[in-house]
């Protein structure tokens, strides 16, 4: 099977972690099929990548991976919007690919814009079958605002096939009039070989990490959607100088930290970590206590898949697919979402809780790249099979 795989949220030389679970899903299906990933690098004008950044991109992704991999760089400006994203990728990759596209026997968007709206588009014109993979805000989102959501309902009312990575995201679906025989739930994988219990203590050396401290940890795009301003507050209120906050990640909202910080004298006790490599997320994991995301909308998390595969249980807000995987008080605690007092409680409450590493770490293994792969190969050929 020749697959074509469209998606702009995929790791790029300034942000090497970007969609990197939808890299770990592209290098395991890979596996099982002929792929190609054609991939926009959507780039703020005034900031082009410089050849310190191409260079590190390429120690970590060398040339001989699993699929092909095009990638292409359009500019943007002040004005850029997903809409626009959408039609952009479409013109460029039938420009790029028209006298290939006929080699394919599925095309697959990875994010409903403008990764899937071009597939579709693109699948409708040259008589393709087409996947969509949809992640999270583009189901909790995208609906809302304004022109993207035409685009998003005409992404999904002519892809063949959709796919969610939660139960709660097919229901909310099913719940807009789309139909529940195109709609599968495939689960987000974990790579247990990178994440697995380690030993704290060592850890904490590694990282030059107090040993005496509890420490809570944040991995994800720093922003409002994913809770950072509630985290902020329900760390304050704590008022405990004993516990440590770590940030990791990249964001427009980093300036709001800064300023708490500065505002609340916590220059000792909040570390922004900043972009930290995929390989090296272990450590802080395991130097944690407790792994937080007070996201206000999710889908599943791969932050909360890697964090119980170390053991490490997790509050995090009770919204979207979130609750399918969190166990509470085995693997985790859940917090009512927005609320910065609840979140408060419920952080409190997991550092005085004893917790079973091995029952948490034991959790995780029904989420395997290799079982969603599986998925996803079931899904295309069966699609296929329809025409046979």
């Amino acid at each position: 099977m020749k697959v074509l795989v469209l998606t702009d949220l995929f790791p790029t030389p300034q942000n090497p972690n970007h969609g990197i679970f939808i890299y770990q899903w592209a290098f395991h299906l890979a596996k099982m099929c002929d792929m190609t990933v054609y991939q926009i690098i959507f780039q703020e004008i005034d900031k082009p990548t410089d050849s310190n950044e191409t260079a590190h991109f390429r120690e970590i992704y060398p040339q001989n991976q699993p699929f092909v991999w095009i990638q292409r760089i359009k500019t943007i400006s002040r004005f850029d919007r997903i809409w626009r994203r959408s039609r952009q990728f479409y013109r460029q990759v039938e420009s790029d690919l028209a006298q290939s596209i006929g080699e394919f026997d599925i095309i697959i968007g990875q994010m409903g814009c403008p990764g899937g709206y071009a597939a579709v588009r693109l699948a409708q014109k040259f008589g393709k079958k087409s996947i969509v993979g949809l992640r999270g805000s583009d189901v909790n989102l995208y609906f809302s605002m304004p022109i993207l959501k035409h685009f998003i309902r005409r992404t999904l009312i002519n892809a063949d096939q959709l796919v969610t990575v939660s139960a709660a995201m097919k229901a909310e679906l099913i719940k807009r009039s789309y139909p529940e025989s195109k709609i599968s739930v495939v689960y987000n994988g974990v790579d247990e070989a990178l994440f697995h219990p380690l030993n704290q203590a060592e850890s904490r050396r590694q990282l030059n990490l107090p040993s005496d401290r509890k420490i809570l940890l944040f991995i994800g795009t720093l922003s409002r959607y994913k809770g950072i301003d509630l985290l902020l507050s329900a760390f304050q209120a704590l008022d405990n100088p004993e516990i440590r906050l770590i940030f990791i990640g990249q964001g427009g909202e980093r300036q709001l930290i800064e300023d708490f910080i500065t505002e609340h004298s916590l220059q000792d006790r909040v570390l922004l970590a900043g972009a930290v490599p995929h390989s090296q997320l272990q450590f802080y994991y395991a130097a944690s206590d407790v792994v937080v995301l007070p996201s206000l909308a999710e889908g599943v998390p791969n932050v909360i898949l890697e964090a119980l595969a170390m053991g490490k249980p997790v509050v995090a807000s009770n919204v979207g697919g979130i609750p399918e995987i969190i166990i509470p008080e085995i693997t985790g605690l859940l917090h009512q979402v927005g609320s910065a007092n609840d979140l408060k409680d419920k952080i409190a409450d997991a550092l005085n809780y004893s917790w079973d590493s091995q029952t948490i770490s034991q959790s995780s293994r029904r989420f395997s790249w290799e079982s969603n792969s599986q998925q996803y190969l079931q899904i295309a050929e069966k699609l296929l099979n329809f025409d046979r």
